[in-house]
């Protein structure tokens, strides 16, 4: 559905945090068909390309809404009083779902791991790779799910205590014109998992 203009007015703070939950609902939804793909049962080369297509639609959709809202002057861009608005309700989404914050870390491990078991077995039958090779990759998620989730929750009680510095090193490094604003296309390198910023 077509989100309300910025040029209306001031949007309602609950409108522009909810499209940041929505995308990373989304997220740990791709993320878990992609985990039950890796395991056989389906056919693993359509999940990751119909996964990987909802990644790049629907998700950053949502996070082109969360954008809109939260550019209230409709200028195109966030700057800096924006741009701390966003991240606030970025880092509350994180904070109060953390396992979609760690859904966002495995994303790129999960996906190159699907795409390895497609190699070994590109037709998709489980049953000629041994139970060992499913059971297997499941231990490897699992063990790399409970450190990421501990370094997240690391890096997270440091960004609560320090937040004001924090964004404003953020909103530096993001910012590709390096004056702090903030453009759609600064968002989605960054939100994109795997992304080297």
């Amino acid at each position: 559905p077509a989100h309300a203009s910025s040029s209306l007015g001031k949007a309602p703070e609950e409108d522009a945090a909810h499209f940041l939950m929505e995308a990373f609902r989304l997220l740990a939804s791709i993320l878990a068909n992609m985990e039950a793909a890796m395991h056989g049962g389906t056919d693993a080369e359509a999940v990751l390309n119909s996964q990987d297509r909802q990644l790049h639609e629907e998700f950053f959709d949502l996070i082109d809404q969360a954008f809109d809202h939260h550019d209230q002057m409709g200028s195109g861009m966030l700057d800096s009083i924006e741009g701390g608005a966003f991240f606030a309700h970025l880092m509350d989404v994180h904070g109060g779902l953390l396992s979609n914050l760690v859904a966002f870390g495995m994303y790129p491990r999960v996906k190159m791991m699907l795409r390895q078991r497609l190699q070994q077995d590109p037709i998709g039958d489980a049953s000629s790779r041994g139970p060992s090779v499913g059971s297997g990759m499941a231990e490897e998620v699992e063990r790399f799910r409970n450190s990421l989730s501990l370094q997240m929750a690391s890096a997270l009680e440091s960004y609560i205590v320090n937040k004001s510095e924090r964004d404003e090193a953020l909103l530096q490094v993001i910012s590709s014109a390096g004056d702090g604003t903030i453009r759609k296309e600064d968002l989605k390198e960054v939100l994109t998992p795997g992304s080297y910023r």
